[in-house]
């Protein structure tokens, strides 16, 4: 099956809910991260989240976080029920395409080593990495992934 048009629009309360469900995060960091997209930035650092909407469900989000500057990781998820059927890829060319918008120049990605979807979909939009495994802050085996946008 394939999607309807996917959109990306700005978090809203009303989504709060739906996503702290589909992401197993809870209610109270689903609206810190709300805050953060409304006045625009996490950590002093430019931040914006979006909804991924297919037709009018939300399907997932996409968070925008400046690593440095010129420099932003772009991070979709797409809920479980409506993965593989190209929203992913449509999300993350859309949420480039904002960050260019934004004067961004590169998208820097870490990656779970685990994460075979994931690294499937950045391969496929033209990612590259060079295959060393780094450990997040969270202490996962990570790959970094990188494009010019």
């Amino acid at each position: 099956m394939q999607p309807n048009a996917v959109t990306l629009r700005k978090l809203s309360h009303a989504d709060v809910k739906v996503l702290s469900e589909k992401t197993k995060t809870s209610e109270t960091e689903t609206r810190q991260m709300l805050a953060d997209s409304d006045a625009g930035t996490h950590d002093g650092r430019f931040f914006e989240a979006y909804a991924v909407a297919e037709g009018s469900r939300t399907v997932g989000v996409v968070t925008l976080y400046e690593q440095s500057v010129g420099v932003i990781s772009v991070g979709p998820e797409v809920f479980a029920e409506h993965r593989r059927r190209g929203i992913g890829t449509n999300a993350l060319q859309q949420a480039m395409g904002i960050a260019r918008e934004k004067g961004y120049g590169i998208v820097s990605q870490q990656i779970r080593t685990d994460n075979a979807a994931s690294i499937k979909l950045h391969e496929k939009c033209g990612f590259e990495t060079d295959g060393r495994v780094i450990r997040t802050r969270k202490g996962n085996d990570a790959l970094l992934y990188v494009k010019k946008i």
